[in-house]
């Protein structure tokens, strides 16, 4: 029961109505492109589940390699 509350709570804010404008269109696509080789849309929904069930979370950005 607790697990599917965090799925619900984390399907509340980041779902498939979200996206990433950064203003620049060159800019969004490659920023896009990055985010979907990193599987960042899944990665996101699973964090947020995490965060509501333990209580903390964070992103970081980094590079590794140009990746």
């Amino acid at each position: 029961m607790a697990k599917q509350g965090c799925e619900y709570w984390s399907s509340l804010l980041w779902n498939d109505e979200c996206y990433i404008n950064l203003g620049d269109e060159s800019l969004d696509e490659a920023v896009n492109g990055i985010l979907k080789l990193n599987d960042f849309w899944e990665q996101t929904s699973r964090l947020l589940e995490k965060t509501f069930a333990l209580g903390t979370g964070a992103f970081v950005a980094y590079n590794n390699k140009g990746k």
